[in-house]
């Protein structure tokens, strides 16, 4: 019985940058947590918003913050780090796979296992380099399209908008 869940994973597919074709590989579970997890990894701690207050001047060019105070900064991050967010929502990941960083990091996902050489996200940067804005777009709906959330209708580039019928 044919349920249509085989939908859900997408379709392989392909992209040509620079003239090159690229062979894409389904959307999994796996990869959608990937990008979730390079979401919540790329926040800064913090931990680190807690030093770069610290180290804050003020305009006479002396600390904002006595020694204590800095300290009890600290400490609060540290405190604190085990209880941070360590999830995002869809809204978050439609948002990230919006963007240029976004298409870099699903590209180099869905290519790297038909292309060794495109091993690493700074790669997928450098082919992207030269890539013009009308190629970008194509890509963009490429990569929607191997994910298959154009057939549920839960495509990030579909608006939110909906039209009502006449009455």
């Amino acid at each position: 019985m044919a349920d249509g869940l085989k939908n859900i994973a997408g379709t392989s597919g392909s992209v040509t940058i620079g003239g090159k074709e690229y062979r894409l590989t389904q959307w999994t579970p796996e990869l959608i947590g990937e990008v979730e997890d390079h979401i919540v990894n790329s926040r800064p701690s913090g931990i680190v918003k807690a030093k770069e207050a610290c180290g804050a001047l003020g305009s006479d060019g002396k600390p904002l913050f006595s020694p204590e105070e800095q300290q009890f900064m600290i400490s609060e991050a540290i405190r604190l780090a085990p209880m941070a967010n360590h999830s995002c929502s869809d809204e978050e990941q439609k948002a990230f796979l919006a963007t240029y960083e976004g298409t870099c990091f699903l590209f180099w996902r869905v290519a790297r296992t038909h292309q060794p050489e495109v091993n690493s996200l700074k790669k997928a940067r450098e082919l992207f380099a030269d890539v013009s804005e009308e190629e970008m777009v194509l890509l963009e709906l490429d990569l929607v399209r191997a994910s298959g959330m154009e057939a549920l209708g839960n495509s990030p580039s579909q608006t939110q908008e909906t039209e009502t019928a006449p009455e």
